[in-house]
């Protein structure tokens, strides 16, 4: 389950602007900026989620939720296949 935290903290963590994710998991912007604002659990649709989780997961984000349901993400270089934040530096 992705939840509009784990964006946040994924965008931050990759110095991402809003508009960068929302051209690469074509999307809209506006869809994004309402995602972000969102409760919290993401409910646009499946094929959003899934364009949005991809584009992390390929820079190597790994999504994950404690114990007591708080978002989080850990970044995993081995996950990194297109080598964004060494590109980024």
């Amino acid at each position: 389950m992705l939840f509009k935290e784990h964006i946040k903290l994924a965008r931050t963590y990759l110095a991402m602007h809003q508009e960068e994710l929302a051209d690469l998991a074509d999307i809209g912007t506006t869809t994004l900026i309402g995602i972000e604002k969102g409760s919290g659990e993401i409910t646009s649709r499946k094929l959003t989620e899934k364009s949005i989780r991809a584009v992390f997961e390929e820079r190597g984000i790994v999504f994950k939720t404690t114990d007591k349901g708080f978002p989080y993400i850990e970044y995993d270089p081995d996950k990194d296949i297109i080598g964004y934040l060494k590109n980024k530096k």
